[in-house]
Order: C-alpha cells, then sequence, then structure tokens
C-alpha cells in the first residue's frame, strides 16, 4: 500500500516520519519506506535531521507500507512527520482505493 505527499510551499527537507495510522490503524514505522525516486528508497527509520531526504517545492514522495493491503473503499491517512523549516506536521486526509479509470 502506498499513498504520495508533496509540498506545495516552499523547499524543504523531510526529517523523520513521527508516526502513520492508516483506517484507525497504527502502523509500525518499521513497516515504511521512503520511495524519493525509482530506483531511491530509504527506510522510514533512516531518515533523521542528520540524514534528510531532499523535498524540493512541486516533488512528490511516495510512502510505502509493507505487507498491507485494502479493498476498495475510502481510508483515513494521519501522518506526523517533521520537515525543514517548517517543524513538526501532522495532519489528516481521507482517500480511496478504486477502479482503476481508463485513461482516454
Amino acid at each position: 500500500m502506498q499513498f504520495s505527499i508533496k509540498t506545495r510551499l516552499n523547499d524543504a527537507q523531510f526529517t523523520g516520519l513521527k508516526s502513520l495510522k492508516i483506517a484507525g490503524k497504527v502502523i509500525n514505522l518499521n513497516d515504511v519506506s521512503i520511495e524519493v525516486s525509482e530506483d531511491h528508497i530509504v527506510a522510514a527509520s533512516e531518515v533523521s535531521v542528520d540524514t534528510p531526504i531532499n523535498f524540493p517545492l512541486r516533488k512528490q514522495l511516495n510512502v510505502c507500507v509493507s505487507d498491507m493491503e485494502l479493498p476498495k473503499g475510502k481510508y483515513e491517512i494521519e501522518i506526523a512527520f517533521d520537515a525543514k523549516p517548517f517543524g513538526s506536521l501532522k495532519f489528516s486526509v481521507e482517500d480511496a482505493i478504486s477502479d482503476e479509470a481508463e485513461h482516454l
């Protein structure tokens, strides 16, 4: 299971994942990785102030949770993380898993 985050405010550095909850389930952070690019995946536990992930404006990071599959439907995602220069951030969003849409 994965979802994407994108910065729309300013260039930043992702300096640590603090917590993640999906569909009311607390996710073990050892099961989470951050896909920076197709060939660069970092374990969430390896991200810190000393080893940040550069997160430039409009860049997308994919947050991947191993061994988690969800059926079609709507789910709440709650995430807390640290980002420089913003500090500690926490928010929740609702997203859905649906059939793949046909592109016209």
